[in-house]
């Protein structure tokens, strides 16, 4: 069985963790950015099929880091945390998933599985 990857852009460093262990028991494989610039650093020299970012980062939004890989790689699939949905309420140009936090380890095994949605559909 191969590890499906995972792009983690988290800037709080315990929710970063817990995610990374949620994910780990999950089966697949992170790699971990604190940032969207840092994110951004890491797609220079690998592709990923799953990009989970929290909306609110220091710097470039999660939301503006969604658009950039979207637009470079529409394939991948897109999940967003926020525990302020209110900023995503004009919503996206492309389908996501949704996770409002707090958040428990089903929440992100079904963004994980289920087809994305754009935020007028549902948010998990």
């Amino acid at each position: 069985m191969q590890t499906k990857k995972i792009l983690l852009v988290e800037d709080n460093r315990d929710v970063r963790d817990l995610l990374n262990r949620m994910l780990g028991r999950l089966g697949y494989s992170t790699t971990a950015a604190s940032s969207a610039e840092e994110a951004l650093v890491h797609l220079e020299t690998q592709s990923y099929p799953v990009l989970l970012t929290d909306v609110v980062l220091p710097g470039l939004s999660g939301t503006e880091l969604a658009e950039r890989v979207h637009a470079s790689s529409p394939a991948t699939k897109i999940i967003l945390t926020t525990g302020q949905g209110y900023l995503l309420s004009n919503g996206l140009p492309f389908e996501f998933t949704l996770v409002p936090k707090p958040f428990h380890l089903r929440h992100i095994e079904a963004a994980l599985t289920s087809p994305a949605t754009t935020l007028e559909s549902r948010a998990l």
